[in-house]
């Protein structure tokens, strides 16, 4: 096991720098990426984290002895479960420290990506967040993103979480978490949810805390993404995600949109996204389908119970952008042979 670090050497007059972070990692998948994550926390200047790896039995082995080669504390922990939510859930019921982090384990982060999240979170604050870039596995950059720093409450997080604009909310790896709000209110990762089920821990936690409390931002680059051909980003692009993953989704706007159906200015922004990225899920799907069938189900009662948001132009683009989706896998149908 990984060396105990006792007062963080960067505390000084900020209290906030010498509490822990739990640092939480699922390692089912990308374990040839896993060493490339835990050198970069290695170079970490906070240095007062634990690291929790969560893996499947068959791995506990090998990523102990990985984990061995650090000096900071380390927990394998390993579960028969699927997912990253089960594998999160885990990391946070052995988590002790002050605040929680949940990284991937194909990701890296930057050397000061725990100093500046921890340092933000002082005051009343109860998250803080930075900015990240994407990335190839090339280290070619796909997405970098010019953003200023910034001050929310939790009403004006949760109205930028849906729509085209700041979806960089919803991620889960760009955030630091105060334990103590996660299990005072028992908030924990649906697990019944494999896609999309970040946000839905986030809209739970933001639905948690005091109305007054403030979440900051750091415009500071410190979370490198990496979009490889495995990745449900990029599988989701080519359409290659299994039905049950896709289905997912939709689940967690579900779930999203009943928590929020008072909060008007926010429900406006799911709907709009949720319908939209449902009838383009239907890609992945066989028409007629028992998956199908649900998510256009979805759609209509989206569009009967909020009616109201549905302007004639956007009923339109609706109903052409769905005929279109499903007349194309209709064509594709036809064109397979068996």
């Amino acid at each position: 096991m990984g060396k105990k670090y006792g007062k963080n050497k960067m505390g000084g007059a900020d209290t906030d720098m010498n509490k822990m972070v739990s640092v939480v990692i699922p390692v089912y998948k990308y374990l040839d990426k896993i060493v490339r994550c835990l050198d970069s926390l290695s170079a970490q200047t906070f240095t007062n984290f634990e690291v929790i790896l969560v893996c499947h039995p068959n791995t506990h082995e090998e990523i102990e002895r990985i984990a061995r080669k650090y000096r900071f504390e380390t927990k394998v922990l390993s579960t028969g479960k699927d997912g990253v939510s089960a594998c999160r859930n885990i990391g946070i019921n052995h988590s002790k420290s002050e605040y929680i982090v949940f990284l991937d384990s194909d990701d890296y982060v930057l050397e000061r990506y725990l100093e500046v999240l921890v340092r933000n979170m002082r005051d009343n604050v109860c998250l803080a967040m930075c900015n990240y870039m994407q990335k190839f596995e090339d280290e070619s950059v796909i997405q970098s993103f010019k953003m200023k720093d910034r001050v929310y409450s939790p009403q004006e997080l949760l109205e930028n979480m849906y729509g085209p604009v700041e979806q960089y909310n919803g991620f889960i790896w760009n955030k630091i978490f105060r334990r103590k709000i996660i299990n005072d209110n028992k908030i924990r990762f649906d697990e019944e949810v494999s896609l999309n089920e970040d946000r839905l821990f986030i809209v739970t936690y933001l639905l948690s805390v005091d109305s007054n409390s403030k979440i900051v931002y750091s415009a500071k680059t410190l979370y490198q993404y990496i979009m490889h051909k495995y990745s449900v980003t990029a599988r989701l692009r080519r359409g290659e995600l299994p039905r049950q993953k896709a289905m997912s989704e939709i689940v967690s706007f579900s779930k999203c949109e009943k928590m929020l159906e008072d909060n008007e200015k926010v429900i406006n922004r799911l709907v709009r996204e949720s319908v939209e990225r449902s009838i383009r899920i239907l890609r992945l799907l066989i028409k007629n389908s028992a998956e199908s069938r649900r998510i256009e189900g979805y759609i209509n009662r989206m569009r009967h119970k909020y009616k109201d948001l549905f302007t004639k132009k956007r009923r339109l683009q609706m109903f052409l952008y769905e005929h279109y989706v499903l007349r194309s896998i209709w064509i594709d149908i036809g064109r397979r042979t068996y």
